[in-house]
């Protein structure tokens, strides 16, 4: 069963998404979606709160937030980068 639909939800992940971004080093919205393998256009509405997230781009939101650079190297894995 779906959740309803909460602004306030959407408002939470876009703020989580906004403050990520914002961290060390401060990333653009481009550069934080090649880091994270995330399309800059999912971000963008994201962020502008034009759709309602998925479970997984909340799970993935989340896990970025634990642990930032095992995400980072996770998404270049799977786009085929050597793994540092």
């Amino acid at each position: 069963m779906k959740a309803p639909y909460s602004p306030w939800r959407r408002q939470g992940l876009a703020l989580k998404l906004f403050r990520l971004r914002d961290k060390y080093p401060r990333l653009t919205q481009k550069a934080f979606g090649e880091r994270y393998g995330i399309p800059l256009g999912t971000l963008k509405d994201l962020e502008q709160h034009r759709n309602l997230p998925s479970a997984a781009m909340r799970v993935l939101v989340e896990a970025i937030s634990l642990d930032p650079d095992l995400i980072a190297r996770a998404a270049r894995n799977v786009e085929g980068e050597p793994d540092e």
